[in-house]
């Protein structure tokens, strides 16, 4: 993330915004049902396939954080 801030200093606040807006959406929404979404800018989803080494979607998916499992990986759709 380090990388990313320094060479997309504009988007990665961006990101930080949209990561911030998103949870106050979640925690707002009493009828939430499990998905949980954030708008990323393109240029993090460019930057995480050239710098990712790896399955992004296998690592996600055996995230252990606060004892929760099992996350489902991310997926980008893009609208024009």
């Amino acid at each position: 993330m380090k990388k990313f801030q320094v060479t997309y200093h504009k988007q990665y606040f961006q990101l930080l915004e949209n990561i911030e807006k998103s949870k106050k959406e979640f925690f707002f929404n009493k009828e939430t049902i499990g998905q949980h979404r954030i708008e990323m800018p393109l240029e993090f989803n460019q930057f995480m396939e050239i710098n990712f080494d790896g399955n992004l979607k296998d690592v996600i998916s055996k995230l252990d954080y606060l004892g929760e499992k099992g996350f489902i990986c991310l997926f980008v759709c893009l609208f024009i």
